[in-house]
C-alpha cells in the first residue's frame, strides 16, 4: 500500500505469483500465454470495486524448461477503511475456453490512510533482484516478489516511500531482521543504517530502494522492520512491517 497522487486515496497493488506448471497444464498453443487478472474489492457498506481486466502477456514455457514462478501485478486506487477482496487469475486461448484455466483467492484487508503531516512509511516491497518491470515510481524499477524471497546470490532490494519529512532535510532509515518467532531482547539477526536526502514539493514522498546483504545471514523466514527518522526535527516513523525469506547463497 503507498499514499496515491490523487488525494484521499490509496493505492494497493495486487501481487501474484504464477507457476509455470500451470501455464503448461493450460494448453495454450503459441509463443505467449495471455494472463487475465481481476481484483474485487467489497466495502462494510457492500459497495463493490472492480478492476479493469488487466491482460498481460508471458512466455510460454516449453515442457522441458525448468520450473519457475513469474510474477503479475495491478493497481488499485480506493479510500482507507475495511474490505473483503477477491483476486482472480485466469488463462483464455487454452485447451477448453469454455472451462479456462485459473485460480482465485479470498482476503480480508485494511487500507491505511496515508493523509496527516506527521512522517509516515508505506508498506515495504521486496525484490531479489535491482531490476524488472515494475516502476512504483518514475526511473525506478523493480521486481517485486509477493512471497518476499531475497535473491540466490544473498541480496535482497526493498522499496519503501516516506511522506511528510522535512523537504530537503537527512534522514536515517533503520532495517531490522529478526528470526521469526524470536523472543524480546533477542539480538537480531541483521540490521542496517542508511542516510538520504527528502525529497522536496507538494504532498512530498520520498521514495526509496534500500539494498541488504544477506549473505551472512542464515536462511529461513523473519520479521522485518524498517523505521526513518527526519534528522530535522527527530520524528521517528512507526516501524513498517513485513516477512522475509532468506533463501541463502547455493
Amino acid at each position: 500500500q503507498f499514499r496515491s497522487p490523487r488525494p484521499a486515496l490509496t493505492r494497493v497493488w495486487a501481487n501474484v505469483e504464477i507457476p509455470s506448471d500451470a501455464l503448461r497444464s493450460a494448453g495454450v498453443d503459441r509463443e505467449t500465454t495471455p494472463i487475465e487478472l481481476v481484483v474485487s474489492l467489497l466495502d462494510e457498506s457492500g459497495r463493490r470495486l472492480e478492476t479493469t481486466p488487466a491482460l498481460f502477456e508471458v512466455e510460454t514455457p516449453s515442457d522441458d524448461s525448468p520450473r519457475r514462478v513469474l510474477g503479475v501485478r495491478v493497481p488499485v486506487e480506493v479510500t482507507p477503511g475495511r474490505y473483503e477482496t477477491l483476486v482472480v487469475v485466469r488463462i483464455p486461448g487454452g485447451r477448453s475456453e469454455r472451462r479456462p484455466h485459473g485460480n482465485f483467492t479470498r482476503d480480508s484487508l485494511v487500507v491505511r490512510d496515508f493523509g496527516g503531516t506527521i512522517p509516515l512509511l508505506s508498506d515495504v516491497a521486496v525484490s531479489a533482484d535491482s531490476g524488472g518491470a515494475w516502476q512504483p515510481r518514475p526511473g525506478l524499477s523493480l521486481r517485486p516478489s509477493p512471497a518476499h524471497r531475497s535473491g540466490p546470490d544473498g541480496l535482497a532490494w526493498i522499496y519503501l516511500e516516506a511522506y511528510n519529512l522535512t523537504p530537503g532535510g537527512r534522514f536515517i532509515a533503520r532495517v531490522r531482521l529478526d528470526r521469526d518467532g524470536a523472543g524480546a531482547g533477542e539480538s537480531p539477526a541483521f540490521q542496517q543504517e542508511y542516510t538520504g536526502t527528502a525529497a522536496s514539493g507538494a504532498r512530498i514522498v520520498t521514495p526509496m530502494i534500500l539494498r541488504l546483504d544477506l549473505g551472512d545471514t542464515d536462511p529461513g523466514l523473519y520479521a522485518l522492520r524498517v523505521s526513518v527518522t527526519d534528522a530535522a526535527t527527530g520524528s521517528r516513523t512507526l516501524d513498517s512491517p513485513a516477512s522475509l525469506e532468506v533463501t541463502g547463497r547455493p
